[in-house]
């Protein structure tokens, strides 16, 4: 969304100096303007209501929600909304009551008229069902009443000859006074064939049938929808009638719907028994997602490197046989791929023409899981691997909060059961020791939950050259023995099983002030530029002093770049990525 178009929502917008506007706040009465507009460095709209509103509270009175007030992607402008349609909501005696408006790109928003002005807010509104009156008449009538999904489809009914009514605001938003409103009718529920369209007509049923009304629920016989249905040609009479609650079940064990979920309980003999497979046994499942985590330099990026090879070529990893080569997607931003990756691949015996790189960060956000999606599609990997975790949530996300990293992480599980990958996810250890070794790993614990194995790579606190990997959480099958390896000069190579613990790594691991002042840096520039200001204050949380931070900074090479009025800086050399 554009700045010309949140004013246009606005009311007594008014420009002030330095680029401000002031506009009165539709979350509350406001009779003086208090709410302040203005256009971040990053392209953002920052509002901030004087009278204590909070953001929130502002953009959902405008209709819309906080994604809207960023740019789009690569910090282009998001492209222009175009109204393309709008539809009217009435009382009973058909005078409007709101509007429900369908942009282009696909959109929708709601709006009503006060003193002749549009507000984008339905606070105060009565909502209703669409076409009221002619609901109103086919109840009275003992019509039977088609109840869709979305106004298009309610035209499509009625152009098929047909009663037909939606609530506004989508699957989902079904309220018990639309019931109330048609109480006693004879009514078909048509469910979109998707796992929110069956969600929403079972909720539609229960609220119906508690209402006193007769109810039937079918789906279209060809296309998604009722409107799809009679555009194949058919008629109201070729409805196909639908048990929900099978559908829900039956996408719920569809592994090309990783997104699908039955709405209520699911008995156990319903469920097919299925086993796990595994990429490594036993420390890494395919359909899965498994952690490796590790201090800064101890070898986590050999060993994923070493894991990535043996795949790409067929070479046998420790405790299995050879196996058919196959191909790897690696994600990295720790390490530069001509001078770093591809070395270390060869050096490993790899074979390059299986393994697909790419070196820059990207936000696994819904548009970045799409761009990934399309990589598996073209590259058909069995192996993901993305490191470091970080430089892939994004700025807006942060690592230690559960409820940000939880849908982040089921996302990553998502979609690793839906293409039967194995996604092996790179994270760091926190600075002090820990409890528990699955605690170990840098954020929050809903990390280490939503994957199904972990791996902790270490050094041996006698010998610096020689490390392990130490299998210490696996959900889908017994723990594996620890694996040795050597990593000097440059060189790597498995050396067997190990009797080094995960108690040994992490009490191993001891960080002075300057060396923890410089992973602060790594990892919170992985992801790029950061505001000076911003770094320093997280630093001092901490417990890092401005001093230390600054002698950090001037090791790892950190530039200073001022932009407008705020200083930035940035990691853009990646010297430092190579010892990981």
């Amino acid at each position: 969304m554009t700045l010309d178009d949140l004013l246009g929502r606005l009311q007594v917008a008014r420009k002030r100096r330095g680029g401000q506007y002031m506009a009165q706040c539709p979350a509350h009465p406001d009779r003086q303007p208090s709410l302040g507009i203005t256009v971040g460095h990053d392209g953002r709209l920052l509002l901030k209501c004087h009278a204590g509103c909070t953001c929130e509270e502002v953009v959902a009175s405008l209709g819309l929600t906080m994604a809207d007030l960023f740019p789009g992607k690569n910090g282009k402008p998001k492209a222009a909304m175009r109204e393309i349609e709008s539809y009217s909501y009435t009382d009973k005696s058909g005078s409007q009551l709101y509007e429900v408006v369908r942009y282009e790109p696909k959109d929708f928003r709601q709006r009503r008229l006060i003193n002749g002005k549009h507000a984008w807010s339905l606070a105060g509104c009565a909502l209703v069902l669409y076409r009221l009156p002619n609901v109103t008449s086919a109840v009275t009538e003992g019509k039977t009443i088609y109840v869709v999904e979305g106004e298009k489809d309610v035209h499509a009914i009625e152009t098929a000859g047909g009663v037909g009514t939606c609530n506004p605001m989508g699957a989902g938003k079904w309220r018990p006074e639309y019931s109330e409103s048609i109480r006693g009718a004879e009514v078909v529920i048509v469910a979109d064939k998707d796992v929110s369209g069956y969600r929403h007509a079972l909720q539609v049923c229960d609220s119906l049938l508690a209402a006193g009304c007769s109810v039937r629920t079918v789906e279209a016989k060809e296309g998604k929808d009722a409107a799809g249905h009679l555009a194949a040609g058919h008629g109201l009479a070729d409805f196909e009638e639908c048990h929900v609650a099978s559908r829900l079940n039956e996408l719920a064990h569809d592994p090309s719907d990783c997104s699908s979920a039955p709405a209520g309980p699911v008995w156990a003999s319903s469920v097919e028994p299925r086993s796990v497979k595994f990429l490594w046994w036993p420390y890494i499942p395919l359909g899965k997602v498994t952690t490796i985590e590790g201090a800064p330099g101890v070898g986590k990026s050999w060993v994923t490197c070493a894991i990535a090879a043996a795949i790409s070529s067929g070479e046998a990893l420790p405790a299995v046989d050879r196996q058919d080569p196959a191909r790897v997607l690696m994600l990295t931003t720790e390490d530069d791929l001509p001078d770093t990756v591809r070395p270390r691949l060869d050096a490993l015996g790899a074979n390059a023409a299986n393994v697909a790189c790419y070196a820059e960060p990207i936000t696994l956000d819904e548009p970045g899981l799409e761009r990934l999606e399309e990589w598996l599609r073209i590259v058909e990997p069995v192996l993901v691997t993305i490191d470091p975790l970080q430089s892939y949530m994004g700025a807006r996300l942060d690592l230690h909060r559960s409820n940000e990293t939880r849908p982040f992480m089921h996302s990553l599980k998502a979609l690793a059961e839906k293409s039967n990958i194995a996604i092996l996810v790179v994270r760091h250890t926190r600075k002090s020791m820990v409890g528990r070794a699955t605690d170990a790993g840098l954020g929050s614990i809903d990390i280490a939950a939503a994957a199904r194995s972990i791996l902790l790579v270490g050094e041996d606190p006698e010998d610096k050259a020689r490390g392990a990997l130490v299998h210490i959480k696996s959900n889908v099958g017994p723990k594996g023995d620890g694996v040795g390896f050597c990593l000097e000069d440059g060189r790597f190579a498995w050396t067997g099983e190990t009797d080094l613990t995960a108690d040994a790594i992490l009490r191993g691991v001891e960080h002075s002030p300057i060396s923890e002042a410089e992973e602060f840096l790594r990892e919170e520039l992985a992801g790029g530029k950061r505001p000076s200001r911003d770094l320093q204050r997280e630093a001092e949380g901490q417990g890092i002093a401005k001093r230390t931070l600054d002698r950090a900074k001037t090791r790892l090479g950190v530039k200073s770049v001022k932009e407008g009025k705020v200083w930035y800086w940035s990691l853009e050399d990646r010297q430092d990525r190579h010892t990981a």
